[in-house]
């Protein structure tokens, strides 16, 4: 079994730092113990963000009356869809393309900040619909 630990950086002279350590030890070319892997790290979205997103997602469907009743979970379906890149990946058998949306729980803060003004704007723009206040929810930053 792997053993996997999370070391954080919090500045490029740290991180050159730590490079230049790991470059300068012993190396086992035969057994090595250890594989590191140095990744830009991004922050998630907070969980206020992901609730005041899914309280417009309710917002929206309560604005859309069209004949059928939509939720926000489709709604949610229908914006990934929209702005978010498909995943592509190809049928085994066939070699098909085949398009999925992506979850959004993987999206960085910027990029589901962007997403949800993607959302914004189309609603606006689109269906007159305006989002509640983000200040109502605790989400200044939004704005």
């Amino acid at each position: 079994m792997s053993e996997s630990k999370t070391i954080i950086l919090r500045s490029e002279k740290q991180v050159d730092y730590a490079k230049s350590i790991l470059v300068s030890l012993p190396k086992d070319e035969q057994k090595p113990i250890w594989v590191i892997i140095f990744e830009t790290y991004e922050a998630i979205r907070s969980k206020r963000f992901n609730s005041y997103y899914w309280v417009c997602l309710t917002h929206i469907a309560s604005c859309k009356p069209t004949g059928s009743y939509f939720n926000p979970e489709s709604f949610h379906e229908f914006f990934g869809g929209m702005f978010l890149e498909p995943n592509i990946s190809y049928n085994i058998l066939t070699g098909a393309e085949i398009r999925s949306i992506p979850s959004t729980t993987k999206l960085g803060s910027k990029k589901f900040k962007k997403y949800f003004e993607d959302i914004q704007e189309f609603c606006l723009h689109e269906w007159f619909v305006i989002l509640p206040d983000p200040k109502q929810h605790d989400m200044e930053y939004i704005k």
